[in-house]
Parts: C-alpha cells; structure tokens; sequence
C-alpha cells in the first residue's frame, strides 16, 4: 500500500511477519531521499476456553486454551456475566449464585501487546429442592416417608435417607423406618440429579 498525501500513515496487516516500510520524501525544491525501516507486525493470540459444567452454589472449573504463533501469552482478563468482579488468573474457577445461561468473554493479552477477546455461553445447572412428607407417630411404630423433592432441569435419579438414629443409611425414594425409642430425631434427606446436583433437607420429628 502507497500514501502519497500525507506525512503521517497508517495501516494494517493482514498476518504477523516483518514487512520494509519505505519513506520517500520530496521537497519543494525535487529533492527527494527515502528511509527504510523493518516493521514487525506481531501475532494476536488465538483466544479459547473449556469448561467443566457445574451446579448453582459449586465452583465452576474454567481452562484457558489459547495459543499464539510467537511471542508469549502475558495477561488473561475473565468476565463473568453475572455481575460479579473479573479475574486475572490463567485458568480460574467460578461460583454462580443462580442456575441459568451466562455469557463469560476472555480477553488474552500477549508480551507484544497485541489483545483478543472470545466470549462463550456456559450453563448452569440448578439444583433440586428437597422436600417429604411424613406422619407423627409413636416409638415402635413404623414411620413412612415420602420423597416429595422436584427438580426444574434434570431428572432425580439419588436419594439417601439418613434417620438420625444411627440406623443405616436408605436408598429409596420412599421408605420407611421404625424408632425403637421416643425421642427427637433429625431426618436427612439427600438427592441428586442426573445432571449431578445435590441438595439437602433436614427436618427434626
């Protein structure tokens, strides 16, 4: 490319490499002299990422994939989506609050200073709501209990019935449980999805 109208000039260049930049000056007179210089038009980096797919409330793994032809990778800017501060790490970790799609853009800087951004959507799970049902009852009596937990994305597939006793662990979605003596016992509940959410309710009877 050739300027002829101005003594300042800009342009780009299409792929890194070192190009000869010709001067040529003329004065009023005709007088002409020309100056050569070497420029060197650095790579920008190839900005990627994965990430590993998590539940509301747990810290999402994210790992910087980029690459550059030349030079070095210097500096990594992690935004969020959420609102929440960036980070500065190579490859960082995240806790969303709330289930749902956000958008995270990476930008990467090099030693050259050359910067690129790519920004991805990564999906939240959420988690189940936990909940059963069970009747008041008397020691020796048998206790049943009914899972009535939901979940709004994904399918429950666990569930683990701890009844406060020192009885082993249960299972099923529904059970039931016998207590030798009155007293007043904490009832877990644990269960997951298929997405691999988990969530737990404890409820004293």
């Amino acid at each position: 490319s050739t300027d002829y109208t101005t003594n300042s000039f800009n342009h780009s260049y299409a792929t890194a490499g070192t190009y000869l930049a010709r001067l040529i000056v003329t004065a009023n007179g005709g007088c002409q002299d020309t100056l050569i210089k070497p420029i060197v038009a650095s790579p920008n980096p190839q900005v990627n990422f994965s990430y590993a797919p998590e539940c509301e409330g747990n810290a999402m793994s994210f790992t910087d994939l980029t690459t550059i032809s030349s030079g070095n990778l210097d500096q990594w800017l992690w935004q969020w989506g959420d609102g929440s501060n960036p980070s500065g790490a190579h490859s960082p970790a995240h806790v969303y609050l709330a289930d749902g799609w956000y958008i995270v853009t990476l930008t990467v800087t090099s030693d050259s200073g050359c910067s690129i951004s790519y920004a991805d959507s990564v999906e939240v799970f959420s988690i189940p709501d936990v909940d059963f049902l069970s009747p008041e009852v008397c020691s020796n009596d048998t206790v049943f209990y009914n899972d009535s937990s939901i979940s709004t994305q994904g399918m429950i597939n666990y569930w683990e019935w701890d009844f406060g006793d020192g009885w082993p662990v249960d299972y099923n979605q529904h059970t039931a449980h016998l207590y030798a003596t009155h007293g007043t016992y904490n009832i877990r509940l644990t269960v997951a999805t298929d997405k691999g959410c988990t969530n737990t309710v404890v409820k004293p009877q």
